[in-house]
């Protein structure tokens, strides 16, 4: 994969974030769907970096819009 992969995965996982903020769902629905994002997230970095030795897994994250 390149980096422009990598871009656009992250880019991916923030509108996800995005609309599980702006959805209006119950806080508990809303806790459940970040959680399981947040797993896929901190999942797809485990992938790529295993991928890529000079993966960034913090940028990915900033990236992603991910604390973690």
């Amino acid at each position: 994969m390149s980096r422009k992969d990598y871009v656009r995965i992250a880019a991916m996982l923030a509108d996800e974030r995005a609309l599980i903020t702006d959805s209006g769902v119950s806080s508990e629905g809303t806790e459940i769907a970040a959680n399981v994002l947040n797993r896929v997230t901190r999942f797809l970095a485990d992938i790529l970096a295993c991928d890529n030795c000079r993966f960034d897994r913090q940028r990915f994250y900033y990236a992603a819009d991910y604390d973690g």
